[in-house]
């Protein structure tokens, strides 16, 4: 229960999943749209309860290599789109897996919920996950370890430049920081204006705010077309977390 509290706690404090899993239907039983564009382009957020029928039903091989590659289980030639995973790739082997178990504990919600409608956009496939963090202004070796919350790796995926002079409790807490910032909260996709080039982090305005891109989700109704009508519907609080069994 240990791994299903520590999923828990990843889910619903810091990456949020319910913010766009969460729906009318239930806490995360998914159904949101997502339009990519005006052409009627669109992806839905997935049920990541485990129903057996309309909910996630990967291996947790599967579900890890899908965070870290973004390869779409539902679409074997297309990687995800909307979904962060690009950010979410850096944690560790563990916080996954506990992301995992804690999907698994959580009550199943029956929502059936639409095929994606992406088939024709020119969509890179899945990519091979790194050896090393090359999206920040310097290029580090990325550690091999399943360690929860981990420290090294915090420093590993810092975006820039260490600072200098910490103390090394002031270090320790630094790298955890970062370690939970830019792998797990994905501070970064709101509070960085975008790089021009892909896959590249815009460091000299890292974390310094700006103009939120156009087709982030709308606030009110999780659209990606903020123009679209108003609310995808209303119903029960879907950000109230679930406890698991036990």
């Amino acid at each position: 229960m240990l791994r299903v509290g520590l999923g828990s706690y990843i889910v619903n404090g810091t990456a949020d999943c319910n913010g766009c899993h969460g729906s009318a239907a239930g806490f995360l039983a998914g159904g949101n749209p997502f339009f990519l564009d005006r052409a009627g382009h669109v992806v839905w957020s997935r049920n990541l309860t485990p129903d057996a029928n309309t909910g996630l039903t990967l291996t947790e091989d599967q579900f890890v290599q899908t965070i870290r590659t973004g390869k779409d289980h539902l679409d074997q030639s297309r990687m995800l789109v909307v979904m962060p995973w690009l950010i979410y790739r850096w944690m560790s082997d563990e916080d996954l897996k506990a992301v995992y178990a804690y999907l698994r504990a959580v009550p199943p919600v029956q929502n059936a919920v639409p095929p994606d409608n992406k088939s024709d956009l020119p969509l890179p496939p899945a990519v091979p996950f790194p050896g090393k963090y090359t999206d920040g202004e310097i290029d580090r070796p990325l550690p091999h370890e399943a360690r929860s919350f981990s420290p090294r790796r915090g420093l590993a995926i810092a975006p820039r430049a260490h600072p200098e002079d910490l103390e090394e409790d002031e270090l320790r807490s630094y790298a955890l920081g970062s370690y939970i910032a830019n792998s797990m909260t994905a501070c970064n996709e709101c509070h960085t204006n975008p790089d021009r080039t892909p896959s590249k982090i815009n460091t000299a305005a890292y974390l310094s705010g700006g103009t939120v891109p156009h087709d982030h989700p709308d606030p009110e109704s999780r659209r990606r077309d903020s123009s679209a009508p108003a609310r995808v519907s209303d119903g029960p609080d879907r950000r109230q977390p679930q406890q698991g069994p036990g």
